[in-house]
C-alpha cells in the first residue's frame, strides 16, 4: 500500500548517491525509526529538488540492516498529489512499465494527469457536476447515476453503489456550504434512513429521464458533499455519515488506480469508505 511522509533529513556525499530519512504520516506498529530512502528510488524527481519538510508518497519494502534487524526503506518515491498541486503541477502517472521510452506514451501520461487536475479549475456548477460524474466512472464506480436536472432544486446530484458502500452525493463550488445546504443534507439523510431500496430519477444518455430502483439493505450509507476544499466528516446520524469530500482526493485515487495493478474494487471501496476518517 502506498504511504505518505515528510522528508526529515537529506545528505549527499561527492561521488555517491544521495539518501535521506522520511517521517511517516501513519507510523508502523512496533517500529520507531524513520524510513530511509535513496536517490535511485526517486521517480520524476531529482535529489537537488528535495527539501526537508516536503511531502512524498512511496511504497515500503522491508529488509535487514547491518545488524540483522528489520528495517523499512522507501521505494518508487514521488511528490505527493497535494504538494504537486500546491506547486501548480500534478505528478505524472506511472504505470506498470519500469520506464517510458515512447514520447507519445509519455505525453499521454502527462496529459492524463493534467486533465484530472483541470476539474478543480471549472467555474460552472453544471460542468463541475458532470466532471465529477465522469471522474467517479473513471475511478471504477460503474453503478453511478446522475439525477435529472429538471426540477432538481433540493435534490442530490447523483448516487452510487460500490461493493458494500452506498453514497448519495451533491457537488458544490461554494467554499462555505453547511448552512446553505443544511435542509438538503437532512433530506438526503432521510432518503437513506430505514430503507431497503431506493428509487431514483436519473438522466439518460439521450437527455431523457428514467428511473432506477437500487437495493441498499445492509450497505454502509454515506452522504457526500463534493467540493474543492478539504475532506472531513461533518456528522454521523444513526450510522449515516455526512462528509465533505475534496475532489482533489478523488483525483489522487484515480491516479493511484492507474499506477497499481492490484488496485481492485475491494481496495477502492475500502478507501472510499474511509475518506475523512
Amino acid at each position: 500500500m502506498e504511504q505518505k511522509g515528510t522528508i526529515k533529513y537529506l545528505r549527499k556525499y561527492t561521488g555517491s548517491q544521495g539518501f535521506g530519512y522520511i517521517a511517516l504520516e501513519s507510523p508502523i506498529s512496533n517500529y520507531n525509526k524513520d524510513i530511509v530512502f535513496f536517490e535511485d528510488d526517486l521517480e520524476n524527481l531529482t535529489f537537488k529538488s528535495l527539501k526537508t519538510g516536503m511531502e512524498l508518497e512511496f511504497l515500503l519494502e522491508q529488509r535487514q540492516d547491518k545488524k540483522g534487524q528489520p528495517e523499512w526503506i522507501a521505494r518508487q518515491i514521488h511528490m505527493s498529489t497535494a504538494a504537486a498541486s500546491a506547486q501548480g503541477a500534478l505528478p505524472v502517472i506511472k504505470t506498470f512499465s519500469t520506464s517510458v521510452n515512447s514520447i507519445s506514451f509519455k505525453l499521454f501520461l502527462e496529459n492524463l494527469s493534467h486533465a484530472f487536475g483541470l476539474i478543480e479549475q471549472i467555474k460552472s456548477s453544471d460542468e463541475f457536476e458532470d466532471a465529477v460524474f465522469s471522474l467517479l466512472r473513471l475511478i471504477g464506480i460503474h453503478a453511478v447515476y446522475q439525477y435529472s436536472r429538471e426540477a432538481q432544486a433540493g435534490r442530490a446530484d447523483g448516487f452510487f453503489i460500490l461493493e458494500n458502500l452506498a453514497v448519495m452525493y451533491d457537488c458544490t463550488l461554494r467554499d462555505s456550504f453547511e448552512e446553505y445546504k443544511k435542509d438538503q443534507i437532512e433530506n438526503y439523510i432521510n432518503k437513506l434512513s430505514n430503507k431497503s431500496q431506493l428509487t431514483i430519477e436519473t438522466r439518460r444518455a439521450d437527455g431523457g429521464r428514467g428511473s432506477k430502483t437500487l437495493q441498499i439493505q445492509g450497505k454502509s450509507r454515506q452522504v457526500w458533499i463534493i467540493t474543492r476544499g478539504s475532506t472531513r466528516e461533518i456528522l454521523d446520524f444513526d450510522g449515516i455519515k455526512v462528509k465533505e469530500i475534496a475532489v482533489k482526493d478523488l483525483i489522487a485515487i484515480a491516479t493511484k488506480r492507474c499506477k497499481q495493478l492490484s488496485y481492485d474494487a475491494d481496495i477502492l471501496s475500502n478507501e472510499l469508505l474511509m475518506l475523512g476518517v
